[in-house]
């Protein structure tokens, strides 16, 4: 400003004139509606040293040249006395020449001056009057870019020639938004409405024409202008979606493309392709397409895309691809029966299309809701079909339950054997087991009797090797010096005692009680030599002996039993102690040995 002011002050000096001159100040050039009016804003400066002289009466007079000739308007006069139905509203002693024009019409399109009386004076500065019978259109501003989310303003301003008509302005959208009109003065001094659009910018509004329509009264109608303007906003990706090519059905083999596209401004700048499969996502493209050039089953499943731009990302709604096959019927189908032997049965199946689930029962189509039993679908996810069977009565046993799932490119089916297979199993399971229980059983016994026979022969032969194979009979290795047998023979002449087991009375008799009785046969006694041998054998008769075997009461055993580790001995009784004579006679045992005493009496040779 100070600037400003140096400037003027440097040009009024170089001009050597005061500051004060004749100068007038009005727009170089108005539009005006013919019918309406228009006003002229205007005022003037005069040299100082007449100031003195801007006293009343004055007069204001508009021309079209310097000429008086061309006087069209004269403030002194009447009205209807003008050529040009104009109305002085300034002063002219204030310096202000402001000035209404009425009823324009076409032929009023000039070149106007101004003269003030006093000063008489007409300045060189003009008007231009343009009437037109249609407004110029309004303007819209700003046109620059806003950002997503921001509080932005739309003026739209025309300008009101006639500021008691003032034009009506109108937007074709609010933009959910609000309104607010004012009259503004604009730099030449001449009058312009304006309205002001307030809204929050979308991305709704990018590229979105808005129109404001500027509607001036004239006369008993209108006459309208408008000015149309395009939004334009900065957001980050929108609608981001997949299209899958060819949109129809996907066979193994077929070249499939995956396209992404978003609405972004600026455009988006990186795309990510993404497949899902239950809770692990797997990145696979940072390219806008994603494509198959030869798909199969496995490349089925869920897929999206990721779009970005220096403003944010959005993900586009995950997109199922099928590739068309064949149901198959998962391992998850399975069947169980209850304590009611009430039995259910679960058929799980995938398939493109989605499968439909068939039951059969020994061959035959299961009705729902019959008498053996209902069955309810249930579809999932991923072109899956859930088909449970209850059936409320226990099946024959040659009946089986077979699960089919079809759709139009194939038929898969599964048969359940469950529960037949179970029993016959567990039937076989038991006769196996009984037979293996059975081959021990005959193998132990076996074992046991041949154990038994062992021990029966050792028994047997540790008893001949004890005792004489005679039993009532027992040979003498020595009596009263006859030679029963020879040395060498000695085992095999051995006296034995045959000793029968005690009897249950003679048991609980007590220790004195314990008697055994022993037959011995002289008869197969050896002689020394054939004399004395014939010469003494008529002296012996069959004696009894005593046996007595120490121990306790009850504890007495039978001589005929396996050795034991105790020592018995037989006393003969019946003859003289003087004609005893003691002999003992070795039992032969594998273990221990049993001696018995032998009291032979015998008389002396004759």
């Amino acid at each position: 400003m100070i600037a400003t002011e140096k400037l003027l002050l440097i040009s009024c000096l170089f001009q050597g004139i005061i500051c004060n001159t004749f100068e007038a100040f009005m727009p170089q050039r108005i539009k005006a509606l013919r019918g309406s009016c228009v006003l002229i804003p205007c005022t003037f400066t005069i040299e100082e040293r007449l100031e003195s002289v801007m006293v009343e009466p004055a007069r204001g007079i508009w021309m079209t040249s310097h000429y008086f000739r061309d006087i069209v308007f004269d403030s002194s006069r009447h009205y209807s006395e003008n050529t040009l139905k104009a109305e002085l509203l300034g002063k002219v002693t204030n310096k202000n020449c402001t000035t209404i024009i009425h009823h324009l019409k076409t032929s009023d399109s000039k070149s106007y001056f101004f003269r003030a009386e006093p000063p008489n004076f007409t300045f060189y500065r003009s008007v231009l009057l343009e009437v037109a019978d249609s407004p110029d259109r309004p303007a819209i501003s700003p046109s620059s870019a806003v950002k997503e989310g921001a509080p932005t303003s739309l003026a739209c301003t025309a300008p009101a020639p006639c500021p008691r008509d003032p034009p009506a302005l109108v937007w074709s959208d609010t933009l959910n938004g609000s309104v607010e009109i004012e009259q503004v003065e604009q730099l030449d001094g001449t009058k312009a409405v304006s309205s002001v659009l307030t809204f929050t910018a979308s991305h709704l509004h990018h590229n979105k024409t808005i129109t404001c329509t500027a509607q001036y009264p004239v006369g008993s109608g209108n006459k309208s202008a408008e000015e149309v303007s395009t939004l334009h906003v900065l957001y980050s990706p929108k609608n981001t979606s997949v299209l899958i090519n060819p949109s129809g059905e996907i066979h193994e083999g077929d070249h499939v493309t995956l396209s992404c596209s978003s609405n972004a401004n600026p455009a988006v700048s990186c795309y990510t392709w993404f497949e899902v499969k239950g809770d692990n996502i797997t990145e696979k493209s940072a390219e806008q397409y994603l494509t198959f050039t030869d798909i199969n089953p496995s490349d089925s499943g869920l897929y999206y895309c990721e779009a970005r731009n220096k403003h944010g990302a959005e993900n586009s709604r995950a997109v199922q691809l099928n590739v068309a096959c064949m149901p198959q019927i998962s391992h998850e189908s399975s069947c169980s029966k209850d304590d009611t032997e009430s039995i259910t049965c679960i058929c799980v199946s995938r398939g493109s299309p989605s499968p439909i689930t068939e039951w059969r029962i020994a061959g035959n189509k299961l009705e729902n809701n019959t008498d053996r039993g209902s069955i309810s679908n249930s579809k999932l996810e991923d072109h899956t079909m859930r088909s449970t069977l209850i059936l409320l009565k226990p099946l024959a046993k040659n009946e089986a339950i077979q699960c089919l799932s079809k759709n139009r490119i194939g038929t898969a089916s599964f048969q359940f054997h469950v529960f037949h297979e179970q029993k016959e199993g567990a039937e076989k399971q038991i006769h196996f087991l009984s037979a293996v229980y059975g081959g021990f059983a005959c193998a132990a016994v076996l074992l046991l009797g041949f154990g038994f026979s062992k021990c029966v022969k050792k028994l047997m032969k540790s008893r001949s090797t004890a005792r004489p194979k005679r039993e009532d009979t027992a040979a003498l290795t020595e009596v009263n010096g006859l030679d029963l047998s020879s040395p060498q023979d000695e085992e095999e002449n051995a006296i034995y005692a045959n000793r029968p087991a005690a009897t249950e009375d003679h048991q609980q008799g007590g220790q004195e009680e314990n008697l055994h009785y022993a037959s011995i046969d002289y008869s197969k006694l050896k002689p020394g030599n054939q004399e004395s041998g014939t010469k003494h054998a008529s002296q012996y008769s069959t004696e009894y002996s005593e046996v007595k075997r120490p121990g306790t009461a009850g504890s007495e055993r039978e001589v005929t039993d396996p050795p034991i580790e105790e020592n018995e001995y037989a006393e003969m009784k019946g003859c003289p102690a003087k004609n005893r004579e003691n002999t003992a006679a070795k039992s032969v045992s594998t273990e221990e040995s049993d001696y018995a005493e032998v009291r032979r009496c015998h008389t002396s040779p004759e």
